[in-house]
């Protein structure tokens, strides 16, 4: 698999540096989209950002079209149908709740894609995936209590959204790694275009613009930052380093997002949700350090104390 191949750590560290930008960019689209829901709804978002995103990358990069083939095609679907789910739900779920919470639901991605790796894969989950779900769930749990019991739809479209991520980054590491990763980019993107146009016509009213102009900004964001840029900043990095390396530094899009969320939509982040925040980067740590770096530090004092006995 693609998690163990030998990385090289001076090409490594430019895609991290890049990663980070990226999930800027996607922390200011959680923004994006309260704003762009003002004027249209979720499905038409979608189908803007992804027809427009994805003529603009084909414009810039026309000579990748050429290598586009039935390889391409193939991929393309599945990794279309998987980004058509995960990002249905994300735009749908912020009707519903707060940026900061989706943020932090579909951040949980990070811990779904190891997860999920080990059952695809059919290998025994060690340890440390075990009670890493088990720290997300409780993360979960503190992020959306709101006073019951219940999840809201809200939630429940959250992390439905982080799974389909979490398959499309799985998928889409095994494709960039094979196939030129811009136009693979821009044949998923060009699906997931067409599956918006089928389902926003089927269930959605024609849109009818309400002359909100903060909302044409933050589509125009929506399409040329969270899409064009940051899509190709996602695919382009997986070709020098791994699904797991990568969307722990994407996950710090969720803290872009809560900062964004109470400083420009004044949403108030209480002491729950600092706590679920807490168990989520836990499970975070403990699925990507294995908890080693404790490991040697204990290790490294036992070692000392022996020595000071010996002596």
């Amino acid at each position: 698999m693609a998690e163990y191949i030998n990385i090289d750590k001076k090409k490594a560290f430019y895609a991290d540096m890049a990663l980070i930008l990226a999930a800027a960019l996607w922390g200011g689209e959680y923004i994006a989209i309260k704003f762009a829901l003002k004027a249209f709804s979720p499905l038409y978002v979608n189908v803007f950002r992804f027809c427009l995103g994805t003529c603009i990358t084909a414009a810039i990069f026309r000579k990748k079209i050429k290598l586009i083939s039935k390889s391409y095609i193939k991929g393309a679907i599945f990794l279309a149908i998987s980004s058509f789910i995960g990002y249905a739900c994300m735009t749908t779920a912020m009707i519903y709740t707060s940026v900061a919470t989706i943020a932090f639901l579909v951040a949980t991605y990070t811990v779904w894609v190891p997860a999920l790796t080990v059952v695809i894969y059919k290998r025994k989950p060690p340890w440390y995936i075990l009670c890493g779900v088990f720290l997300c769930i409780m993360g979960v749990y503190f992020l959306t209590f709101k006073g019951d019991l219940k999840f809201g739809w809200g939630e429940v479209l959250g992390i439905g959204s982080a799974i389909a991520f979490s398959f499309s980054i799985i998928l889409k590491e095994y494709y960039v790694k094979r196939l030129d990763a811009i136009a693979i980019t821009i044949a998923q993107d060009g699906f997931t275009a067409v599956l918006y146009i089928f389902a926003a016509v089927l269930l959605e009213p024609a849109p009818a613009y309400n002359g909100q102009f903060g909302s044409l900004i933050a589509l125009f964001y929506m399409i040329l930052g969270a899409t064009v840029m940051a899509h190709l900043i996602i695919s382009v990095s997986l070709k020098y380093t791994s699904a797991t390396r990568q969307v722990i530094i994407i996950s710090m899009e969720s803290v872009f997002a809560s900062l964004l969320g109470y400083f420009m939509l004044k949403e108030a982040i209480t002491i729950s949700m600092v706590l679920g925040m807490i168990f989520i980067f836990s499970a975070i740590i403990l699925i990507e350090t294995e908890l080693k770096f404790l490991r040697k530090f204990i290790r490294k004092v036992v070692d000392s104390g022996e020595e000071k006995n010996i002596k």
